[in-house]
């Protein structure tokens, strides 16, 4: 047996959803417009199984920077596996560790009471889409304008009208909002957090194993929705890479011209950024970096800016994975594969800085202001955008030019591109402007990370600065001069933690 909370208001009880417990008027009720019915005096009894008893972590006496307090008994989320394709190796990693027999952690999809289909989207919705952005967010799939932030979530009250026999999409929804309602400074996600979690992984896993399913775009927003789901975890990644890593099979086993129109092309806008940033991370190759891939999908929709340079970026990762083969040879083919490389990474990096100017045409895309007094910040002024897409853009090109400047430094230091001196100069380039320029990249990142993790930017501005703070934290440790920005990164983190993406310093440390 168990005690019922109370803190869960009457209103969120008898609709069956999450309830973060805030007074007088709890979050679920507020966006949802609805009236908070208030808390209940008397105490209630339910029977429980508790299906997270036991379960563990090899994360869990890691301590990070201060950012999350180490507890030897903590409960973390254990990572989930979904398997979606035979790339994916099973022994690779554990779907969840635990003394008790794997059936009985995951709850009966018949004990678990679903939210509204329309009020878990509109949840989502409101703490997805950063404040300006939403009036551009239609419920229509038929809206014509590339947008990055929303792409994914205006499908949603479709995809869930949809019928849903196995209610994935229904259960990953509310698997996110529950963990949506969590709050930030809670370091121990509660037990519905990861029941919730567990039920939509372990009813995804036997939607795929349905003969006809992996066309099915329920599933991908499904993994999608899990995916943030695990931003709120406090532990490595794994999981939410083998979410993306099996949604990037499912568009290449599909094909691109799949994905020219309607929720196909909603969907690959959603995933695009993440499947680029996850080879970066990996230093892998990407099917997004075909020719194929980066026109067929926006052959009936233009592409943004935003998407035109992150198809072209998408060659990076590949340019990186055969300079790490190449590096272990010593042989003459892994020198010309050096010296390609090399070529590559200037090559890439004049177009990053077309890319750029492109976007600095428009006087109002980026301004300075003076940094709040009550924020401690390393310069008097920070970076300011005309929005969150342009203020993406510029972020992450400068993340991707600080990833090839740091890689042609290490070739240049290396000895292993013996004429590599004399090509940085023909560029007007040299060892010495090489770190000047990381360092004001860097500069740029850290400047930028007060616009992006404003609370009107909802989860999508905070969530993605994680690569670009990842990028600019590894560089600035190697100047030991660098120690106050390098504080600075770490009290970022903090913020995004205290938001509820408790994943943040596994990605950025």
């Amino acid at each position: 047996m168990k005690i019922r909370q109370r803190s869960v208001c009457s209103t969120c009880r008898s609709r069956k959803l999450g309830c973060d417990g805030k007074r007088p008027t709890c979050t679920q009720c507020r966006l949802s417009k609805r009236e908070c019915g208030g808390y209940p005096d008397r105490w209630t009894f339910v029977s429980q199984k508790n299906p997270s008893e036991g379960i563990s972590t090899d994360r869990t006496n890691r301590m990070v920077r201060g950012t999350i307090q180490s507890n030897t008994n903590e409960k973390n989320v254990p990572t989930a596996m979904l398997q979606t394709n035979s790339h994916v190796d099973s022994s690779e990693f554990q779907f969840m560790r635990s003394k008790a027999p794997r059936s009985s952690l995951i709850p009966s999809p018949l004990d678990v009471n679903l939210p509204i289909a329309d009020e878990a989207s509109n949840i989502i919705f409101q703490c997805y889409i950063p404040e300006d952005e939403k009036d551009l967010v239609g419920s229509r799939i038929t809206v014509s304008q590339p947008r990055i932030c929303g792409s994914w979530v205006e499908i949603l009250p479709y995809l869930s009208s949809k019928d849903d026999p196995n209610r994935t999409l229904a259960m990953s929804m509310r698997a996110l909002c529950v963990n949506i309602s969590q709050p930030g400074s809670d370091a121990i996600l509660s037990s519905e957090c990861t029941d919730t979690y567990y039920t939509a992984v372990h009813d995804l896993r036997k939607a795929f194993s349905v003969p006809g399913s992996r066309s099915n775009a329920q599933l991908v927003a499904s993994i999608m929705c899990l995916t943030l789901t695990e931003l709120m975890f406090p532990q490595a990644p794994i999981g939410m890479s083998l979410h993306i890593k099996g949604v990037g099979a499912w568009f290449e086993a599909l094909g691109p011209t799949a994905f020219r129109c309607g929720i196909y092309h909603k969907l690959f806008d959603g995933f695009l950024p993440l499947l680029v940033t996850e080879a970066f991370r990996f230093r892998r190759p990407t099917f997004l970096a075909s020719e194929d891939w980066r026109r067929e999908p926006f052959s009936i929709t233009a592409p943004s800016v935003m998407q035109k340079f992150l198809g072209e970026a998408a060659v990076i990762p590949s340019t990186l994975h055969r300079i790490d083969l190449a590096c272990g040879s010593s042989n003459q083919r892994a020198a010309c594969v050096l010296s390609d490389g090399f070529s590559s990474l200037l090559s890439m990096i004049s177009r990053l800085e077309f890319f750029e100017d492109q976007v600095r045409r428009d006087e109002n895309a980026i301004s300075c202001r003076n940094a709040s007094k009550d924020q401690p910040y390393t310069h008097p002024t920070i970076l300011w955008f005309a929005d969150i897409t342009t203020a993406n853009v510029l972020v992450y090109i400068w993340t991707f030019k600080t990833v090839c400047l740091t890689e042609i430094a290490k070739l240049v230091y290396s000895g292993l591109v013996p004429d590599s001196n004399e090509r940085l100069l023909s560029g007007r380039l040299s060892l010495f402007l090489i770190d000047h320029e990381i360092k004001m990249l860097c500069e740029s990142i850290c400047r930028s990370m007060e616009y992006l993790t404003q609370d009107k930017m909802g989860l999508y501005g905070p969530a993605s600065t994680f690569y670009p703070l990842h990028v600019a934290y590894r560089s600035l440790k190697r100047d030991s001069s660098q120690g106050v920005n390098i504080a600075y990164c770490e009290e970022i983190v903090a913020r995004l933690v205290g938001k509820g993406l408790r994943v943040a310093p596994y990605i950025v440390f």
